[in-house]
């Protein structure tokens, strides 16, 4: 889990700089995350995750935008090396000023090939 805020210049959670107005002093982000990764046994992982996100950019005329984000990638393994990853998702975004505010939902199929049965097995080195 991960609770981050940041206002003014840091508003953004980036090393770069947005440009100065009168409004940036104003600004400001607030992100919530939780995700976990669950592996009950080495033929299947799971990793739930949630966001949730309220920001300005200081202008009370462009109001807050807001963003809520479930989402899921479960793995199958079927070998030590050849895996099979989906990642589904419901994305809730909301403009400040209306402009958009709605559902998005995605779903992906990814053939993979990997180091081992773990979840973040992504390299393999071998060490003598």
């Amino acid at each position: 889990m991960s609770l981050q805020y940041g206002e003014g210049n840091a508003a953004n959670f980036s090393t770069a700089i947005d440009g100065p107005t009168v409004c940036l002093p104003n600004a400001h982000t607030f992100r919530f995350t939780d995700r976990a990764v669950i592996q009950p046994n080495d033929k299947f992982a799971i990793q739930p995750v949630v966001i949730y996100q309220v920001q300005t950019d200081g202008n009370a005329a462009n109001g807050t935008n807001k963003w809520l984000l479930f989402g899921e990638r479960p793995v199958f393994f079927f070998t030590d090396h050849l895996l099979l990853a989906f990642e589904a998702g419901f994305d809730h975004p909301s403009s400040g000023t209306k402009f958009y505010d709605g559902w998005l939902e995605k779903f992906t199929i990814a053939p993979q090939i990997g180091a081992g049965r773990k979840f973040f097995s992504r390299q393999c080195c071998a060490h003598s």
